[in-house]
């Protein structure tokens, strides 16, 4: 058995690997021997929460915290571990498990309420939170999450009054500062938002989703090149970066050659950020280097007619030999990008023309009425909460859309959708679709495409197909503010909410627009 300190300290290492059983015995043999060993004790409680055993899990975790009165709860601690690891089972069992253990411990009641309110929960988040509130009604961390559920229920004045107050009390932390950054950044204060996101990183300079949040918020205000460096501060977040940050593509000067390099570029978050951002592998290509690419299966065959990518591959069990490697969002900051000098040569997608001809040739039927795809919904992202609530926000109910295909019967409304589409008044033949390379080849043969901000909006937009796109209140940064075209996509027009949730403004101006648009020419049927 070795000594204490570089047990405990392997102990560490396997639960960051997600090796709970491992961390467990080795954690294990110390706590026996002194059970008010804090950091032993801590560490097997994670691996017991890890492990899903989460009642012993929660009797450890508060015996910890009885222990260190003054400190953050160790539940802290095992809700970022799980979450990082993804274990969110496992992570909801604790949560449980630890309400009922220690149902009046404020430093509980606000954990478990500032993660429900991040999965998008406000209705529990804000119940539990009222309860830690009651218990500590000065407790910071409970004041700011509990402004962050408000806001997601679309009070933003009361929740940015709630955060005011802890500043003008002088007891706002980093968070707080961060999250009213934030929150004056849905309302477009954008000098007010960058004074804010400063302050917070003053205070906490290391703390990466802080320096994310800033450079999201100096996105959306259109100063790109200034925002690159902190937007890509995320990559030390875990599960942001595949491989070892020192083998990052530098950033590249204008006169920077790449011959004889190789580089490899890979699939960073959804698959929307990879139909954006593929636009850059041309221009590697053009610098002389030899790009790689690798991509979820979905995306594979529609990758392989971008030019300039030598190889796509999907399997990441033998990574290929490179240079450098470079998550496909950081490509903007390598090139230096900024709102003037944005790479939009459209289209850089080219459907298979034998899958364009299946295509034409299935709506053949009718070729008179303008055909337009529909996508009113977002991907699910089934296992990840928080992705999850950011897709409750930016996809539209099918009860939502329906008023709108009413209105036009005499448009041919052609299903994008995958899964959702059945009760709707179009046609649905998404079945036969089996990857984006077959959503390309359909959306060649349509006029125009009405989506959420999706997938298949940048499809749509990276085809150079006319692209009306139905946009939340707080919308992502890459579409900007105060504007209705994209420098990204010069075909893609935004309709954007006028108010939190509420639809109908994009929906009029969807229909207005559809009404102008030109009657379709001439259509080729397929083989």
């Amino acid at each position: 058995m070795g000594d204490r300190v570089s047990e405990l300290k392997h102990a560490l290492r396997d639960l960051r690997d997600g090796a709970y059983r491992d961390a467990a015995l080795r954690a294990a043999t110390w706590h026996a021997q002194n059970p008010n060993d804090v950091e032993a004790a801590s560490l097997v409680a994670l691996a017991l929460a890890g492990s899903g055993q989460a009642v012993p899990a929660a009797d450890l975790l508060a015996r910890v915290a009885t222990l260190r009165p003054d400190a953050a709860h160790p539940m802290t601690d095992a809700i970022a571990l799980l979450d990082t690891h993804r274990a969110f089972g496992a992570l909801r069992a604790l949560l449980t498990a630890m309400l009922e253990h220690s149902p009046n411990d404020p430093r509980v009641l606000t954990a478990a309420g500032a993660w429900l309110q991040q999965t998008g929960e406000t209705g529990p988040a804000r119940a539990v939170l009222r309860r830690a509130r009651a218990l500590a009604p000065t407790n910071v961390a409970t004041i700011v999450a509990e402004a962050a559920a408000m806001a997601d229920d679309g009070e933003m004045s009361a929740a940015i009054a709630q955060l005011r107050g802890l500043i003008e009390a002088g007891r706002a932390d980093a968070a707080a500062w961060s999250n009213l950054g934030t929150m004056l950044t849905y309302r477009n204060e954008f000098i007010a938002a960058d004074a804010a996101f400063r302050t917070a990183r003053q205070l906490d300079p290391r703390h990466w989703t802080i320096l994310f949040n800033h450079g999201m918020t100096l996105l959306k205000w259109g100063r790109l090149r200034e925002a690159w460096p902190s937007f890509n501060m995320r990559l030390h977040l875990p599960g942001h970066a595949l491989l070892p940050l020192h083998r990052l593509l530098p950033r590249l000067s204008p006169d920077t050659r790449l011959d004889g390099r190789t580089v490899l570029i890979t699939h960073d978050s959804g698959f929307g950020d990879t139909l954006q951002f593929i636009r850059y592998a041309p221009l590697l290509a053009a610098r002389g280097a030899r790009v790689l690419l690798w991509v979820p299966p979905p995306l594979e065959r529609l990758m392989r007619g971008v030019t300039g990518i030598a190889q796509v591959f999907t399997d990441r069990a033998i990574w290929p030999l490179h240079d450098w490697h470079c998550p496909i969002m950081r490509l903007p900051d390598v090139f230096q990008t900024s709102l003037a000098d944005i790479p939009a040569n459209l289209p850089y997608f080219a459907p298979e023309p034998a899958d364009v001809a299946v295509w034409a040739s299935r709506l053949a039927a009718d070729t008179t009425r303008l055909r337009v795809g529909l996508c009113f919904a977002g991907s699910v992202r089934e296992g990840d909460p928080r992705l999850q609530a950011v897709d409750r926000r930016r996809s539209m109910r099918a009860e939502d859309i329906l008023p709108l295909l009413r209105r036009t019967p005499h448009l041919r409304w052609i299903s994008l959708q995958l899964g959702r589409a059945h009760a709707l008044p179009m046609e649905d033949m998404m079945s036969q679709v089996h990857d984006f390379a077959d959503t390309a080849a359909l959306i060649e043969t349509l006029d125009v495409v009405v989506s959420v901000d999706t997938a298949v909006a940048h499809l749509a937009a990276g085809l150079g197909k006319p692209v009306l796109m139905l946009d939340r209140y707080d919308n992502c940064w890459r579409w900007l503010h105060g504007r209705h075209d994209s420098p990204w996509y010069p075909s893609l027009r935004i309709l954007r909410q006028a108010q939190w949730g509420d639809w109908s403004v994009p929906l009029r101006l969807a229909h207005a627009t559809l009404a102008d648009f030109p009657p379709p020419g001439p259509r080729a049927t397929g083989a």
